[in-house]
């Protein structure tokens, strides 16, 4: 029989997981205040029956539940005036939401993929796809600022042209990091940096349908796995007698010569393809996507979760994303405006829980 710590603690979870997947990260000015509302009201209903036993009687960490339901509280009821002031905002914040959120999902891809990590190893091809898209937005933001003069409008820019810059300088810092160390440690972060290409292969590209599959992702891997290989046949000439690298410069080629292959045959899918019944192909592939999340994730305990296994899932919706974004500019389409619109908020709940995981983890 769950005691009443163990009931409490279960209510709270699931009335944050509402607000979890229904405010956190999305825009506010769509949200429905019918639902805050309902959120902050079922939280004070557990507040106050949890205040409500005795000191005498309340079971150890009683005391710890209630301070994180008045939390709650306060975080749902300043959610509720941010909300409130979003829908007072001018007309153009409709067009700025997406704009924001889509500059935090970078931000979200950079924490998992570079944030922490060797630089030595480290992907060069996403980095700069990273950077262009957020040139690209903070284009079009600039655009909305000099039409409103809002200031959260600027000082959102504000954060997208300093991690612009932040990117550039950590692109220097990497290719200086590459650099460095003996001629084997060099070598063994070249295989490792290749390893990472052909697992991007295996999570976006093997057993998947070539149609839904971006050529352009394709072309970064091929473009990043031809400059490793120069560099390993650079590190040969420079006197590197270690036989793995020999092999390595051939497995490269190889690979190269696949990947250029299945270059062709996902360009060649694509072009007999209608752009409505790819849009469709890729609503079928996000509900495959999210499905994963659901088995592996939704309501488990974190602090046993797989960390990697939800990055991939956050890359697999991402590219499903991107396509839909690229798509939805060149031709209108109702259908795939909605599933846009469903992929970016899961996609926001994913990356969230992703930082919640590492947090439990942590604790």
């Amino acid at each position: 029989m769950a005691t009443p710590k163990a009931s409490f603690a279960d209510e709270l979870d699931r009335i944050s997981a509402r607000y979890e997947s229904q405010f956190a990260g999305q825009s506010r000015a769509t949200r429905n205040l019918d639902e805050i509302d309902a959120i902050i009201k079922d939280t004070e209903s557990v507040l106050k029956r949890i205040t409500s036993i005795p000191s005498a009687a309340a079971p150890p960490g009683v005391a710890e539940l209630a301070e994180t339901a008045r939390n709650n509280v306060t975080l749902y009821k300043n959610e509720r005036q941010m909300i409130v002031q979003a829908k007072n905002a001018p007309p153009q914040a409709e067009a700025f939401a997406p704009l924001a959120a889509s500059a935090n999902l970078v931000f979200a891809r950079w924490h998992r993929h570079f944030a922490a990590q060797a630089r030595n190893t480290r992907d060069l091809g996403l980095l700069d796809e990273m950077k262009d898209e957020l040139v690209g937005i903070g284009e079009s933001m600039e655009e909305l600022v000099a039409e409103t003069k809002q200031k959260a409008f600027a000082a959102d820019l504000d954060l997208v042209n300093k991690t612009i810059e932040m990117y550039v300088n950590e692109r220097a810092a990497i290719v200086t990091a590459c650099g460095e160390g003996s001629l084997d440690d060099q070598g063994s972060a070249l295989a490792l940096r290749a390893n990472a290409q052909f697992k991007i292969y295996q999570d976006q590209f093997a057993n998947q349908g070539r149609t839904t599959r971006r050529p352009g992702l394709l072309m970064r891997m091929i473009a990043e796995l031809q400059a490793i290989q120069d560099e390993m046949r650079a590190l040969k000439d420079a006197g590197l007698k270690d036989g793995s690298n020999t092999g390595n410069i051939d497995i490269v080629e190889r690979q190269l010569g696949m990947f250029n292959k299945e270059l062709g045959e996902v360009r060649k899918a694509r072009q007999t393809t209608k752009l409505a019944d790819l849009m469709g192909m890729l609503g079928g592939d996000a509900n495959a996507v999210m499905a994963k999340y659901q088995e592996g994730y939704a309501g488990k305990d974190r602090k046993s979760r797989d960390l990697g296994a939800l990055s991939v899932i956050c890359d697999q919706l991402g590219e499903i994303r991107r396509q839909m974004d690229e798509l939805g500019r060149a031709e209108a389409n109702s259908s795939n405006d909605a599933n846009l619109e469903i992929v970016t908020n899961q996609l926001v709940l994913f990356e969230r829980e992703y930082e919640l995981i590492e947090e439990a983890k942590k604790a």
